[in-house]
């Protein structure tokens, strides 16, 4: 697991390497990215599995505000790059 900084929240990011594109891995509300842990076995060979803590869930820090969906399209897309 790494820790990627987005607009001024850290987040949990874990990647699992695999051969073919990313597939990002978004948990539900009541989860965090460890829930994807029992997937990556079956994906891992075939793609590249990157999961990430919700804003203010997991080990995430808690922002003040930010949690809209559009904030987490971005949050999505910067733990994509974060992680390589």
């Amino acid at each position: 697991m790494t820790r990627v900084a987005v607009n001024g929240v850290s987040l949990a990011v874990h990647e699992w390497p695999g051969e073919g594109p990313a597939l990002v891995g978004v948990h539900g509300l009541t989860a965090n990215h460890t829930c994807w842990a029992s997937m990556a076995d079956i994906l891992s060979p075939d793609y590249r599995l990157i999961a990430y803590d919700l804003r203010g869930a997991g080990t995430a820090t808690n922002p003040r505000r930010g949690t809209a969906s559009r904030c987490t399209a971005r949050t999505c897309a910067a733990c994509s790059t974060g992680t390589g």
